[in-house]
């Protein structure tokens, strides 16, 4: 896969990782990588947010990692149109927690908000990795100029397994499991070259 960048497209990856505390496979591909904003939100903060609680120690996790990987120049979280509209509505009251009211899926709207319109935030316009959890969510809205592969979060643990950046992906799966026991294994890894069509995908 001719790669320049990797694209986290959904929170599913960033809050498995964060849990195994194994951020920094996201490093493992040498590739630059960008965490569209409204992801970064859903990742780190929705769930203190929407529950008026002190982030727990793997969100502490991730936004330390987010913060130091981005001042190293590897990380970078672009805003876009949904992410700002998002944050615009959190700030107003238009989505209060008490409400119950804050849209679905924002993370997954602006990552592809972020993609179809990538070269306003500097990104090359080249092929990409991206990483998704939810199977489904690359039907949802079209990408454009589509030169990309996708992997969903087990399937990123089975390459690197694969290339020996890892011993075992079972045992970093293991791990995220016992944060998240509902986590499954999805394994999407797949090249789309000029299509919407959402690759197949198999659990475990």
């Amino acid at each position: 896969m001719r790669s320049c960048t990797l694209v986290i497209m959904d929170a599913g990856p960033l809050i498995k990782l964060a849990l195994a505390d194994q951020l920094d496979l996201l490093l493992c591909f040498d590739l630059k990588v960008y965490i569209p904003d409204e992801v970064y939100f859903e990742a780190a903060e929705k769930y203190a947010w929407e529950h008026r609680l002190p982030p727990t120690a793997d969100k502490l996790r991730l936004k330390a990692w987010v913060k130091a990987q981005g001042r190293a120049g590897k990380v970078s979280c672009p805003q876009t149109l949904v992410g700002e509209t998002a944050a615009r509505k959190r700030a107003q009251g238009d989505y209060a927690p008490g409400m119950k009211n804050h849209r679905k899926n924002t993370g997954e709207l602006a990552a592809h908000d972020f993609f179809n319109n990538r070269e306003d935030w500097g990104h090359p316009g080249e092929p990409a990795l991206l990483l998704m959890d939810d199977g489904p969510g690359i039907e949802k809205v079209k990408l454009q100029n589509l030169d990309v592969h996708i992997l969903s979060t087990y399937a990123l643990l089975a390459a690197l397994e694969s290339e020996q950046q890892i011993e075992s992906a079972d045992a970093v799966w293991a791990d995220i499991e016992r944060g998240l026991p509902t986590a499954q294994k999805v394994k999407v890894d797949a090249s789309v070259r000029g299509t919407s069509k959402r690759p197949p995908s198999t659990k475990r």
